[in-house]
Order: structure tokens, then C-alpha cells, then sequence
């Protein structure tokens, strides 16, 4: 066993070979050679930081110039957002480190500060840079009240865990009030986040460029890949009951996300406006922003969001609130928002346009209202919403089984002519114009259920965090059950001054040829069925339109609800016929109110 050492005073040069060196004091070293199993320490209750001009290092071997090492008092940040969990907490060692409205110079690593002011009520026109596991640039805690104006921040290296802001590069939390402006932030790092804001804190990001950059690397943390997320870090981060906005914005990132909400209390308020919003890269399928948690609030105004996977995605909302996309223009390359597990909230689409490769909305294991006024909506596929049986069973699925060949067989007593706001689907369109497809091909084979499960297995204590939990935030035995959504749905599909030219039908699915399951390795697949008009089983299917409204069928339709106003138009195409049988009886299309097995049939 080698004697430790200590070290009181740096030198012009100096070998640190294999053995224990405790650092004592602030001390810089113009020329260092860290020798392989040397191992430098710090003071009991202390951080030792390592900076290489101006820059933030591991402390490894290698041979530095121009070294200062840094000893500093903890942050530590308590158990917050999913963390409460596990009462999981964080000894962090910031760049700078604001508490209560006062910088704390012996909790900042001043060494890593690159030019620029720093006071009790600001940072600003200075440069941050780290190339090192778990470093967190600016920490802002307490009731404080800071503005962060000018700064630039490059971060590399493993974040740790995100949810509770670890290697954040801006983390606020508790009743801090935080204004960020005219900055670029830059993180290069498995889950590192750009900007964490949790606690009660209030924070304004305004005219500033985020940017993640995720690595290709064999990160063992990977359990979102059952809802279709690629890539190994997101971009932004909400929890408990912050509330941030982001103002003229470009956000950036190839990861799994761009704005998250993870690890919500009572409630949490996110607010995007004209900004741009960009997910794509060749291992990336995610979402640009999340709305999850029982009371959240997101809106999305005047921005445009060019995302590869899902722009918008709801999941696990409830109490009717709203998700707000308004004048804004969604891209995904592949859907445009997805609802998954959601109960009873609201997605409100309002004069925005919507270019997707494939669905515009895809609803699963939901019972939503899509509520959707003035807006484009345009389809490469043609299908607009895509209602269908949900694969999604937790985040310790490893195995979804595609019921291939299986057919849905009736349910005994089951209503498909009314609209139950606790389990099924309200689409409403709203003084538009509308060219596509709405399928309901949801069963009650519920191959969900059936899905290989294990283990997450412990990730440091992310999946700690998250699955082991007993008690008021957990899933301990004193928590109420989990309401079942998933099985069999109807649609509502109501339409004021609307005009409608496709199909509106239950339908089946099927996924491509030769998908026999989906697991990790494919889960691309995920919601990436087909879809096609045919006779109802369970899956009803409920029209409504008003005395201004028109639906030009496309094709043979089955529904099992019919709602005409006097004035509303129910037609063909030109050159075409269009009939409609009611329990296989031919029926007069006109004003009234109309139910059982309705079959709209297109004839020469």
C-alpha cells in the first residue's frame, strides 16, 4: 500500500505518480503528468475540480499544462422530480452557484469561468467549457432572482442523471426566478440536458440557441424504446412545478427529445413561442415536446417543430387539460402527435398546419379529445387520425408479440353507437377544410397483455428512482389502481363548417410484411401499421355534422352513429353514387339521426 500525500503548493512541473494525493489547497501546475493508478483526492467534504486552461477535465492520467485544481463546497441538491422516488440526492460542483440571491464563492468553481461579470444578480458575456463526467455550469437555488445574458457554454462528457439536473448546463430550482437571454449552450453527453428547471422555479429563456448532440455509444439506460425513443439524451428538462418559457428560440438535438416533462408534483407550465424546433439524425426518433403529468399545461405558439418521430406527444395526462399547439407549423418526417395512455385531456390544434410522412395523429391506449379549429392537415400516407391497438406496456417490455392472423370477435353486450368520454376518442374539426382518412381499428385481442417482461435492471440510480419506490408518489400497494385504457374504442368524429373529402371508418391493421414482434432492435416499427376500411366488430365509429358541414366519402365506409343536421352534405365524388345501408336496409340519406351497422357504399 503506497503513503498518501498531500500536496500544499503547485509547482512549474510535477509527476504525480501511482499512489494517493490528497490536494489540500487551490494550487496550479504549469506542466502535470498524472501517472496510471494515481489517485487524487480531496478533503473530506470537499470537491476537487480539475480545469486545463479554463477547461473543465476528468481527472485522469495524461500529461496537462496550465492546471488548476479547484477544491469547492458541495451543492447538494435534494431529492426532486422522479427522484423523490428513492429520496435520491446530488452533490454537485458548479461553475457558478447562486443561492438564495447571493453567489457563494466557496460552492463555484471559479477556475472553469472564462471571462465575463458574475455577481449576486447576474452572469453575463462569459464562456464555460467542460469536458468531464457529471460538471454542472450554472446552478441557481433558493429564492433568487438572476439574469443570465450573453453567455456560452460547451459541454462534454456523461450527464449522470438528468432527472434531477445533473451536468446540467443551466439548473434552476426551488423559488428561483431566472431570466436567460442572448445565449448558446452546446452539450455533447448521455443524459446531459442544456437547461434543467425544476422546483417552483419560474425561468424565461429568451433569442437563445440550445443545442445536444446525442453519442453513439452502448448506454445500458435505454428503457423509453417501447414508446419509439431513439437516441441517448434529450435537450431540456421540467420537473415538480416549475414553469419555463421559451421565446424565440432554436433548439436543436439528433437525441430522443427536445423538451421534456419528467418527474411532475402538482403542476408544471411550458411555454414555446416563436421558435424553431429541430430533431433528425440517423439513430434519432423522438419528440420535440412532452406533455405528461396530471396537471400540466403546455402550449405551443407561433413555432415550427421539424421533428423525426413524434413533434407533439401526449402521455399520461388527465383532468381535461389542455395541450395548446396554436399558429404554428408541425413537420414530422414520420407522425405528427401521438397520444398514448392518456385519460380525458385535451390537444388543441388551432390555426397551425401539420406536413407529416405519416399520420398527422396517432391515438393509442388513450381517451382524448383532439380538438382541432382552422387548421391544415396534410398526410403523405392520407390517414390524418390513426386510431389503433397500443404496444406500448411500460418501460420493462422487451418483447411485443404482432398478432399476426388474429381476428377481434364481438363483445357481448358491447355499445359501439355512443361516445363514452372515459374510453373513447373525440375528434373535432372545426371551420376547415379536410382531405384524408380517419381509421379506428382498435380490438379487444389486447396483445399488449401478452408482451415478454423483465426487470430494468439499476442503471446508477436512474431505474432505481424510477421502479423501486413504495409509497404516495410510487406505485407502493397504497396507490389505486392504474385505469385501464387500453382495448377496444369508438370515435367521435364531430364536424362544425367542415368539409371533409376521405374515409371515416372502423378499419383493421397490420403491420408490415415479415414483423412478427417488435423489441429494441426494431422498434421503428412502433405504430407503423396500415390501415383499411372494413366492418365494425367493437371498434364503433360516431359522425356528427352540422348544418354547414359536408363529407365527400372516398371510399366504402362502415360507422355505426350517423348525425345530419338539415343543410349538412353527405355525397360522393363527382361521377359517383353513394348509398347508405342501416342494418343492411337501404336508407334515404337525409337530415335525421341514424344507428346500428351504417355501411356507406360508393358505386359507379
Amino acid at each position: 500500500m503506497y503513503q498518501t500525500k498531500f500536496i500544499t503548493e503547485g509547482a512549474h512541473r510535477a509527476l504525480l505518480h501511482q499512489g494517493r494525493w490528497v490536494i489540500k489547497e487551490n494550487i496550479h501546475f504549469e506542466y502535470l503528468t498524472i501517472s496510471p493508478r494515481a489517485e487524487l483526492l480531496a478533503p473530506e467534504g470537499k470537491l476537487l475540480t480539475m480545469t486545463v486552461s479554463g477547461v473543465v477535465r476528468d481527472i485522469k492520467p495524461g500529461k496537462y499544462c496550465n492546471v488548476q485544481f479547484t477544491l469547492s463546497e458541495p451543492y447538494v441538491m435534494p431529492p426532486h422530480g422522479l427522484m423523490q422516488f428513492n429520496q435520491v440526492v446530488r452533490y454537485m460542483g458548479p461553475a457558478i452557484c447562486v443561492e438564495d440571491g447571493k453567489l457563494v464563492p466557496a460552492k463555484c468553481i471559479s477556475a472553469a469561468v472564462q471571462g465575463g461579470t458574475i455577481t449576486d444578480e447576474e452572469a453575463r458575456d462569459l464562456y464555460l467549457a467542460a469536458n468531464a463526467e457529471g460538471f454542472n455550469g450554472i446552478v441557481i437555488a433558493g429564492k433568487s432572482d438572476y439574469e443570465i445574458d450573453n453567455v456560452r457554454m460547451d459541454m462534454e462528457g456523461f450527464g449522470d442523471n438528468d432527472f434531477i439536473g445533473g451536468a446540467a448546463g443551466i439548473m434552476t430550482v426551488d423559488e428561483s426566478h431566472v431570466k436567460v437571454c442572448n445565449s448558446k449552450i452546446t452539450m455533447n453527453g448521455v443524459t446531459r440536458c442544456a437547461i434543467h428547471v425544476g422546483g417552483d422555479s419560474v425561468v424565461e429563456v429568451n433569442d437563445c440557441e440550445l443545442m445536444n448532440i446525442s453519442p453513439s455509444c452502448d448506454w445500458p439506460g435505454r428503457f423509453s424504446w417501447s414508446i419509439g425513443l431513439e437516441g441517448t439524451n434529450r435537450l431540456c428538462q421540467l420537473a415538480d412545478n416549475g414553469t419555463v418559457t421559451y421565446n424565440r428560440c432554436h433548439l436543436r438535438s439528433n437525441g430522443w427529445a427536445l423538451l421534456s416533462i419528467d418527474g411532475t408534483d402538482e403542476k408544471v407550465k411550458m411555454v414555446v413561442k416563436d421558435s424553431l424546433l429541430e430533431l433528425s439524425g440517423p439513430s434519432t426518433h423522438g419528440y420535440g415536446v412532452f406533455c405528461i403529468g396530471e396537471k400540466s399545461e403546455v402550449i405551443v405558439d407561433h413555432t415550427t417543430m421539424d421533428v423525426f418521430g413524434y413533434p407533439m406527444l401526449v402521455m399520461g395526462m388527465e383532468e381535461a387539460r389542455p395541450s395548446i399547439i396554436n399558429g404554428s407549423v408541425i413537420r414530422g418526417r414520420r407522425f405528427g402527435a401521438m397520444l398514448v395512455g392518456d385519460d380525458s385531456s385535451i390537444l388543441r390544434v388551432e390555426n397551425s398546419r401539420f406536413e407529416t410522412g405519416k399520420s398527422c395523429f396517432v391515438a393509442k391506449g388513450s381517451a382524448s379529445v383532439i380538438d382541432v379549429k382552422r387548421s391544415e392537415l396534410m398526410a403523405e400516407n392520407g390517414v390524418i387520425l390513426q386510431m389503433m391497438d397500443t404496444e406500448e406496456n411500460g418501460m420493462d417490455m422487451i418483447r411485443y408479440f404482432v398478432p399476426v392472423g388474429e381476428e377481434d370477435e364481438p363483445i357481448a353486450g358491447w355499445n359501439v353507437t355512443e361516445y363514452d368520454s372515459a374510453r373513447d376518442v373525440l375528434m373535432r374539426l372545426e371551420d376547415m377544410y379536410v382531405c384524408g382518412d380517419f381509421y379506428n381499428s382498435t380490438t379487444n385481442i389486447r396483445a399488449e397483455q401478452r408482451a415478454e417482461r423483465q426487470g430494468m435492471g439499476e442503471y446508477h440510480d436512474t431505474l432505481v428512482g424510477l421502479v423501486s419506490f413504495s409509497g404516495p408518489r410510487g406505485d407502493g400497494e397504497d396507490m389505486p389502481p392504474v385505469k385501464d385504457l387500453n382495448g377496444p374504442k369508438n370515435l367521435l368524429l364531430e364536424m362544425r363548417n367542415t368539409q371533409l373529402l376521405g374515409a371515416v371508418s372502423s378499419a383493421k391493421q397490420r403491420y408490415r410484411d415479415g414483423v412478427t414482434e417488435i423489441t429494441s432492435e426494431n422498434a421503428i416499427e412502433l405504430s407503423n401499421v396500415m390501415q383499411w376500411a372494413s366492418p365494425t366488430v367493437n371498434n364503433g365509429v360516431i359522425v356528427t355534422m352540422d348544418k354547414r358541414s359536408s363529407w365527400t366519402v372516398t371510399e366504402t365506409c362502415y360507422i355505426t352513429a350517423l348525425s345530419l343536421a338539415e343543410g349538412a352534405k353527405l355525397k360522393a365524388e363527382d361521377g359517383k353514387h353513394l348509398r347508405m345501408l342501416v342494418d343492411g336496409v337501404e336508407t334515404p340519406i337525409l337530415p335525421g339521426k341514424y344507428q346500428g351497422r351504417i355501411q356507406l357504399e360508393i358505386t359507379a
